[in-house]
């Protein structure tokens, strides 16, 4: 049983080590809302509100992206995805392999 829970310390240790190796990932330039570019109001979220955009624009492949709403649908494109979110939404977390997640914050 010992060997059992010094086993598992030093896997958990073991992950806590591997995070560390990992690359983080930032945003380049200055956040800017683009007033040309409109959102169809067919892009409703499930209140039926019209959806927020938020365009990632990337030279990283496999992106995925977590909110805590829930993203209404992800519009990908090579170096470029379009998350549609509920107006309301306030956290969009970015993930890709080799990299810490970002957390995206609208204030």
């Amino acid at each position: 049983m010992l060997k059992k829970i010094i086993l598992l310390l030093i896997l958990s240790f073991c992950g806590l080590l591997g995070q560390e190796g990992l690359n983080e990932m930032r945003i380049v330039g200055k956040p800017e809302i683009l007033k040309s570019e409109f959102i169809s109001s067919n892009n409703t979220d499930i209140n039926g509100n019209v959806c927020a955009g938020l365009k990632v624009v990337t030279d990283l492949t496999g992106l995925s992206y977590r909110s805590n709403n829930g993203i209404v649908k992800i519009d990908k494109q090579p170096g470029r995805d379009v998350l549609y979110l509920s107006p309301d939404e306030r956290v969009v977390e970015v993930y890709c392999t080799g990299f810490k997640p970002l957390r995206i914050l609208f204030i």
